[in-house]
């Protein structure tokens, strides 16, 4: 028995291993994805953006460097996309004749899925609700950036947008500068932790040049970022930490906001009780 017990804890032991060292292969990847992307913009290289925003198709990327993200395979193949977006499309909204004919002459799959998005016509109206009602949050993306192409647009243009703006679930956190207050002023260092939604916001802001506008929610945005980062907190233990530390800045001077939400989290299944617990312990450890 003792010799089968310490054959199962050494497995236990192997796997643990293994999983610290996907994690650490995955940070690296992602922070060799950053040093990247700050090279090809000082290049001004757009065929370079696009082959970077196809590279991370697939992969099993995840962190919170620096306590912001979550950074994942989606949310890099964003920040590549909005880096330089007016590097990529024409004023038609269509991807540049130079990057298309350049890319074209040699493209793997992950290439020409993604020059298939970009490539859609902000005048086809079916093609464009397809990117709009996509699941994947860097296929929305470009969707509602090429809505700023139309002039008028239909009806279930402004409805897709409208929804994008006011339910968006691609949520992440961000940093900010300390609020403190009038009598202790934060430090210039410090920042605290605020949940954003980069596709509401951008969604919003086309809306409202159509006097469309729907009204933000913040609440429902730390709500909505919270639940997801329970659900990674449940499902993949090697991240725990790095969520601990995040929602840890909601702390003095942090998000009110955040705080609320985080103070009436709920699970959403019996199997999220410890997570919600060790989130909010966090949350209300500073």
């Amino acid at each position: 028995m003792n010799r089968l017990k310490a054959y199962y804890i050494s497995i236990a032991l192997l796997l643990g291993y293994t999983v610290i060292v996907a994690a650490a292969d995955s940070g690296k990847e992602i922070a060799a994805f950053f040093r990247t992307l700050d090279s090809l913009c000082s290049k001004h290289d757009s065929i370079g953006l696009v082959r970077l925003a196809a590279s991370v198709s697939g992969k099993d990327l995840w962190n919170m460097a620096a306590g912001e993200g979550p950074n994942d395979a989606d949310s890099l193949r964003i920040r590549a996309l909005r880096a330089r977006p007016d590097w990529l499309f024409d004023e038609r909204g269509m991807l540049r004749s130079e990057i298309l004919s350049s890319i074209s002459t040699e493209v793997n799959a992950n290439e020409e899925q993604l020059l298939n998005w970009l490539t859609v016509n902000p005048a086809d109206t079916p093609a464009l609700l397809e990117l709009l009602r996509d699941r994947n949050p860097s296929v929305r993306w470009i969707g509602v950036y090429k809505t700023r192409f139309i002039s008028s647009p239909p009806p279930p243009i402004i409805q897709a947008l409208r929804l994008i703006a006011r339910d968006d679930d691609h949520i992440i956190l961000v940093n900010v500068p300390g609020l403190g207050t009038d009598a202790s002023p934060a430090p210039l260092h410090e920042t605290n932790a605020e949940f954003s939604a980069p596709l509401r916001q951008l969604a919003n802001e086309q809306l409202d040049k159509w006097r469309q506008k729907v009204p933000r929610n913040r609440r429902d945005e730390a709500d909505v970022g919270l639940k997801r980062l329970v659900r990674v907190y449940t499902e993949k233990p090697v991240h725990r930490l790095e969520i601990e530390w995040a929602v840890s800045r909601f702390g003095r001077g942090g998000d009110p906001v955040a705080k609320q939400a985080l103070t009436d989290l709920a699970p959403e299944t019996p199997s999220q009780q410890d997570a919600v617990a060790a989130v909010k312990r966090a949350g209300n450890s500073q």
